[in-house]
């Protein structure tokens, strides 16, 4: 490299490094399109940028203003807004962005979360064609999040929101929409319905990892963890899964080739174990980007995946444990109502312990049960 050359790389370095790294505003998966906010109580929009950015967002007649942090967040709170059917825009607006958040309205939001129970849709339920048929309601819209399990807490996640249609009403969950169907009949307001559940989960994957590593109760039951959830060698199972798929592959070829239907192929367990969060893996990924949305309320509909033996005993310390957690997070002691486990199982197994923490659960103040 001759002298020239050096000065041009020198000075392309010593450019690159005077120019400052320019920030856009960031929002969250929820803050978006077809959202809706909830009535009567402050409103946080929050999001990153540029250390020192200010952030201004508009919202009907209120203007709110907000500076970035050193750690390039930033919030404001609307105040108190009415609910209606009259969509409107929400801006978002700094020196390097202007982002502008369409049809959004203003009602109830009410946030469902667990396992299969709640992520099962509505194109699987009872008298889905008519249903389906009758599912033209543009007040009533769906947030599903998509993000994954998480060992960190994250804060923007995957979703978007969908309007209540013929077209859109199959992928909702089937008992939140139910819900929020009749609280838009009997109210006569806009619902938002959010979303975050996952088939097969168990609730310790749901509640911050922390906060449950840090109750003498549950000392036990990590302890247990490692019976229910022992360590595994990923470098063996997963050898083994490439064998084993590799035998369903060459099964069902030969299934096929003789006309029969193939079995099902095996399940990956490094896969399995990483969608079921582990403790507080889906909190840290599906719930954590949520907060601080304002919402009304929660419904939860989960409990199977802890009726093992080894974990029905400690439901009584988190089910309570996460509706405060949940709580404390949001800032404030919103309603929180869960389906009990139905009672069709042997008496000698968890299902029972499960329900009975479930009914010793209402002796937190605002839940419910069903």
């Amino acid at each position: 490299m001759n002298t020239a050359q050096r000065f041009f790389v020198f000075s392309l370095a010593a450019t690159a490094i005077s120019v400052p790294l320019h920030a856009d505003v960031r929002l969250p998966a929820i803050l978006s399109d077809h959202m809706v906010l909830q009535r009567d109580a402050a409103v946080p929009i929050w999001g990153s940028a540029e250390a020192g950015e200010k952030v201004t967002v508009e919202f009907g007649d209120q203007k709110k203003t907000a500076t970035a942090g050193a750690d390039g967040k930033w919030m404001v709170k609307l105040d108190s807004l009415k609910s209606g059917d009259q969509a409107k825009e929400l801006k978002v607006r700094s020196d390097k962005s202007d982002l502008t958040i369409k049809d959004v309205l203003v009602g109830e939001v009410w946030l469902g979360s667990g396992q299969s129970n709640m992520a099962f849709t509505v194109s699987n339920a009872l008298d889905f064609p008519k249903e389906k048929a009758a599912a033209t309601t543009p007040g009533i819209r769906m947030f599903t999040e998509r993000s994954k399990a998480s060992d960190k807490a994250t804060s923007v996640g995957e979703g978007t929101w969908a309007v209540c249609s013929p077209e859109t009403v199959g992928t909702f969950s089937a008992t939140a929409f139910f819900f929020g169907r009749e609280l838009h009949q009997k109210l006569k307001v806009p619902v938002g319905l959010i979303n975050s559940s996952v088939g097969g989960t168990p609730i310790e994957s749901w509640i911050d990892p922390e906060t449950q590593k840090a109750e003498p109760a549950l000392k036990a039951f990590f302890d247990g963890q490692k019976t229910t959830t022992p360590e595994l060698n990923e470098a063996e199972v997963k050898a083994k899964y490439d064998a084993d798929l590799a035998k369903w592959k060459a099964d069902a070829k030969a299934a096929k080739a003789a006309g029969k239907r193939p079995g099902r192929p095996p399940q990956n367990p490094l896969d399995l174990r990483k969608r079921k969060g582990n403790v507080g893996g889906l909190f840290n990924g599906k719930i954590a980007p949520l907060i601080p949305f304002a919402i009304r309320g929660a419904i939860w509909y989960q409990g199977e995946a802890n009726a093992q033996p080894l974990k029905a005993p400690f439901y009584q310390v988190q089910l309570p444990m996460m509706v405060k957690d949940w709580r404390k997070r949001w800032g404030y002691d919103f309603p929180f109502a869960w389906v009990q486990l139905p009672n069709f199982t042997s008496r000698g197994d968890g299902w029972c312990l499960v329900r009975e923490a479930m009914l010793k659960s209402l002796s937190v103040p605002k839940t419910g049960m069903a």
